[in-house]
């Protein structure tokens, strides 16, 4: 079996929320798997940071569109 990093954001910005494309499609086979990993650093932060779609949640929503 074989992994890819298929998108790695290491510092994101809040202006950065739209739409992804690959200039080139990413081959899918049957039985191929996709995961989506978010990790939140909160360790600067004085109050729990919980989800939400406030500017100051944690917030991790993926779109995957896949063809045939």
């Amino acid at each position: 079996s074989t992994e890819a990093c298929l998108l790695d954001l290491v510092t994101w910005s809040f202006h950065w929320q739209h739409f992804y494309w690959y200039s080139t499609p990413q081959p899918l086979r049957g039985g191929d798997q996709i995961e989506i990993t978010c990790r939140y650093d909160t360790s600067d932060d004085t109050v729990p940071v919980t989800w939400g779609e406030g500017t100051e949640d944690e917030m991790c929503i993926s779109y995957v569109y896949v063809s045939t």
